[in-house]
Formats: structure tokens, C-alpha cells, sequence
């Protein structure tokens, strides 16, 4: 019964830094889409200024 528990115990742990690795992957992401975006918007308006 231990034995059982442990090896779901490390399991779900592997499971849940995997979630965690993807979910800070995908949070990279999304700020470097937003910050290519605001890169965009400033470059536009600084041509704008000109």
C-alpha cells in the first residue's frame, strides 16, 4: 500500500513540474508576443512623429 502511494505520489509530482514548466513556457510566450506588440506600437508612432 505504501509502495502504491509512493509511486503515485511521484508521478503526480513529475505530472505537475511538467504542468508547471509548460505553464511557464506559455507565459513567456504571451509577454513576448506583448512586448512585440508595444515594440510595434512604438516604432509606429515614433514614424508618426517624424
Amino acid at each position: 500500500m505504501i509502495l502504491q502511494y509512493t509511486v503515485l505520489l511521484s508521478l503526480s509530482r513529475e505530472l505537475f513540474q511538467l504542468s508547471i514548466s509548460e505553464y511557464i513556457e506559455m507565459s513567456q510566450q504571451v509577454k513576448a508576443k506583448k512586448a512585440g506588440v508595444n515594440e510595434n506600437q512604438q516604432i509606429s508612432t515614433a514614424v508618426n512623429k517624424k
